[in-house]
């Protein structure tokens, strides 16, 4: 009876000590002190490789968990030598386009957003590279029933020595696919 007892708590010591160990070695993974990588800031999304299309580069798209309604499958599409769209269903399009080594866009761009006579811009976030704002209609234009408002993004990034803009449509999207296209821009590098 006490070898039983003997065994109950080694077979018990053992199976906790290998999900500690497991735990550990997951932690361990992570690298830098336990903290997450890339591919837990993506968690929900997919490399796609643009050298096929012409451009030396990777971007993180939003996959089909992300509900959004991305489809599983992206399109890149060269729209002419300088310009290509990456969409990934009807709710994800982001534009690129290859400003050579133009380097003041985003500064013009930046001053671009100052009020007119239609839109109010509200920025939402401003990192060294992309802007994240909201675009509402003024009240004396829009219908009192209806508000519109719309998000947008805008990146400058530079590889190599191109600089590229990366936007989204011009009718803008929705806030939560906004601030996933802000993600997908942060993760566009050189391949």
């Amino acid at each position: 009876m006490k070898n039983i007892t003997i065994k109950s708590w080694v077979f018990v010591f053992l199976t906790v000590g290998v999900f500690i160990a497991s735990a550990c070695s997951s932690k361990g993974d992570r690298g830098n002190n336990g903290k997450p990588q890339e591919g837990d800031a993506y968690f929900q999304f997919k490399r796609v490789d643009l050298s096929p299309f012409g451009l030396s580069a990777t971007i993180m798209i939003p996959d089909e968990t992300a509900k959004i309604g991305a489809a599983y499958q992206v399109n890149v599409d060269n729209i002419d030598d300088f310009k290509w769209r990456v969409s990934a269903g009807p709710h994800f399009e982001l534009y690129l386009e290859d400003w050579g080594e133009n380097q003041e866009k985003l500064e013009r761009f930046r001053e671009s957003l100052k009020e007119d006579e239609i839109f109010t811009r509200t920025i939402l976030t401003d990192e060294k590279n992309c802007v994240l704002y909201k675009q509402e209609l003024k009240k004396n234009v829009q219908n009192e029933t209806q508000k519109h408002e719309s998000f947008h993004v805008f990146g400058f990034i530079k590889i190599g020595n191109i600089h590229y803009e990366i936007r989204n449509k011009t009718e803008g999207d929705s806030q939560k696919t906004a601030q996933l296209m802000m993600k997908s821009i942060h993760s566009f590098k050189q391949k």
